[in-house]
């Protein structure tokens, strides 16, 4: 066999399969390739619907769902969705109860306010049924809630905004630490993580230490929002310390792309061996 005809053979072996099908292939052989393709495709169209109704599925299930929230939101008048957040929460973890002594960390608008206002019984005029009390605290103004007490333009990390809480509180044992506080996001999650987890750590502080707030013995409760990351695993350690019950939860009212998880603790033990 000669260079030039060894070269033709070796090109030939590595053609494109659709030659197979030129102009230059029989008839019949044409035919058969296209059928063959046509057939292929044909396989696939069932899978491309399926994935199709499934992807416009969850997209129509992620309407609904904000939909209803929406409309339930404007029925009872809360001031913000984030409002079924702490229902659900409380619905599964039951936290709140007539009587319940709250204090909430980054209340603006008000809308934990309201739901807390509802369950502990904020305004009950009902003969011997106890009447639950909250306090918010938050950075930017809060409008007035009836049932509810404020602190606004106050930031926690500071004695003057703690003298105050000291001062509402009046005493009063704490069943329950809220905190939805959050960071303005970056657009970066990693950045946007380490900052809610600080807001965390302050949250967890306030909520134990005693020294500004007294939550009750046993029967306290903390619950706090953040943003799924590498320091998760860390920061629910911590909580541990301190509470018998610890879990990660997202409620069904948190978007399904969001990295938003609530820490809920139950049962204070008070600080040991620190």
């Amino acid at each position: 066999m000669n260079s030039s005809t060894y070269g033709h053979n070796q090109h030939r072996d590595q053609h494109d399969p659709t030659e197979d099908c030129s102009t230059n292939t029989p008839d019949i052989v044409r035919i058969w390739c296209y059928a063959t393709f046509v057939a292929n495709v044909a396989g696939l169209i069932p899978c491309l619907f399926q994935l199709v109704v499934l992807v416009s599925h969850n997209a129509s299930l992620a309407k609904l769902h904000n939909k209803i929230h929406s409309t339930l939101r404007h029925e009872h008048n809360y001031r913000a969705r984030s409002a079924f957040k702490l229902i659900e929460i409380d619905d599964k973890f039951r936290l709140l109860r007539p009587g319940s002594v709250v204090v909430e960390l980054g209340a603006a608008p008000g809308a934990w306010s309201q739901v807390v206002v509802e369950r502990a019984s904020c305004l009950s005029q009902v003969k011997d049924q106890p009447v639950g009390f909250v306090l918010g605290v938050d950075l930017q103004p809060i409008a007035p809630l009836s049932g509810a007490e404020f602190i606004s333009m106050g930031d926690i990390t500071l004695k003057e905004t703690q003298d105050a809480i000291r001062q509402r509180l009046d005493d009063r044992l704490v069943d329950l630490v809220l905190s939805d506080m959050a960071p303005n996001p970056t657009g970066s999650a990693p950045t946007d993580h380490i900052r809610i987890v600080k807001l965390c750590a302050i949250a967890l502080r306030l909520a134990v230490a005693g020294d500004v707030v007294r939550l009750k013995q046993e029967g306290g409760a903390f619950v706090c929002k953040l943003w799924g990351g590498v320091d998760t695993d860390e920061l629910v350690a911590a909580t541990r310390k301190y509470f018998t019950k610890v879990n990660i939860y997202k409620p069904p009212a948190s978007r399904d792309d969001s990295s938003e998880l609530f820490i809920v603790a139950k049962n204070f033990i008070g600080i040991q061996n620190e």
